[in-house]
């Protein structure tokens, strides 16, 4: 004769009321952990399409045209020789933020 699974009986009286209240205090944290992970993703993407719509590029290039002009300063105050090709194309790159941020201030999408 096969046994019969008795049914888990939840507890009574004090013991039932924690009970209770722990199960909805899983609820609650487990509720409470998706709306964040909600709101985080939402925050994520709407930075991302902040940042890609009303990208300030100046600050950028211009971190950029520093860090150039330390490099071939770096470069030219080691001992080390310095190879034709690499020191032209510091120079280039040197060029090219300046010319862009020419372009930037000049074309700036705040003016109209």
């Amino acid at each position: 004769m096969a046994e019969v699974p008795e049914r888990k009986q939840h507890p009574r009286g004090l013991a039932g009321t924690i009970w209770g209240l722990e199960h909805v205090q899983d609820l609650v944290s487990v509720v409470v952990g998706v709306l964040l992970a909600a709101l985080a993703a939402v925050v994520l993407v709407q930075g991302i399409v902040d940042f890609f719509h009303d990208v300030v590029t100046q600050p950028l290039l211009a971190v950029g045209l520093v860090a150039v002009i330390r490099k071939i300063l770096f470069v030219l105050s080691s001992e080390e020789t310095v190879s034709t090709a690499e020191l032209a194309l510091l120079i280039a790159m040197i060029a090219v933020f300046v010319a862009a941020l020419i372009l930037v201030s000049r074309y700036d999408r705040t003016d109209g």
